[in-house]
């Protein structure tokens, strides 16, 4: 199994800004929507967060643009240095996160074109996003749940994509899906520019969080 590169200064700085924040790790992995767990690795340095995970963070951490920029330049550095050291090593060992795990092993059944697909910019809700969730499912021609099971190779299961696109029971619960399984189902759906979907999902979890609210803009 090959190791990461020395972690050199992209854990290191990840470190200072979290030890500046003197937020608990609980609370910046809840306020980033991701698992305590995977925090704990990202700034022990063993293994490296997804861009749009790193982004997520550096907002809840109150990163600056200079410190933002040489960070996200840190994290590129090393996961090429990682996949210099797998390949020459031809270890299959995955440093990156799970979704881009996913994203590697998902089979888009979407339509080839972007044409018509829906905005989730209008989201403010969580029976909003299942709606949304719903728009884009029939956009991709409306698969069966099987079908896309098989499709996402193990990254989706059936009851999983059936819970997403509940209206009703997201209504009532007013929960919204776990993020890398929401990205999942959008770009196995054949959205290819999740940008304003990774939007929509901090805006309900930033909302269901109102001390998180200072941090991201509505």
């Amino acid at each position: 199994m090959a190791d990461l590169p020395t972690q050199g200064t992209f854990a290191l700085t990840l470190r200072d800004l979290r030890t500046r924040s003197a937020l608990p790790l609980s609370v910046i992995a809840e306020h980033a929507g991701i698992p305590v767990s995977s925090l704990s690795n990202y700034v022990s340095g063993r293994i490296l967060p997804s861009a749009e995970t790193l982004d997520r963070l550096l907002v809840v951490l109150q990163a600056s643009e200079l410190e933002s920029r040489q960070i996200r330049h840190d994290r590129r550095q090393r996961a090429n240095a990682a996949a210099i050291n797998r390949a020459k090593d031809h270890s299959p060992e995955v440093v990156t996160s799970r979704s881009e795990r996913q994203a590697s092993r998902i089979t888009a059944i979407g339509p080839a074109s972007q044409s018509g697909r829906p905005d989730p910019t209008p989201i403010t809700t969580s029976a909003e996003l299942a709606a949304a969730l719903n728009a884009v499912h029939i956009w991709a021609g409306s698969p069966s749940l099987r079908t896309m099971q098989e499709a996402s190779n193990g990254v989706l299961r059936r009851a999983t994509i059936s819970d997403m696109l509940n209206t009703k029971k997201a209504e009532e619960t007013q929960r919204i899906p776990d993020f890398d399984r929401y990205i999942a189902f959008v770009q196995l759906c054949g959205i290819r520019d999740t940008e304003d979907w990774v939007a929509a999902w901090r805006r309900l979890k930033a909302r269901q969080r109102p001390q998180a609210g200072g941090w991201l803009k509505a």
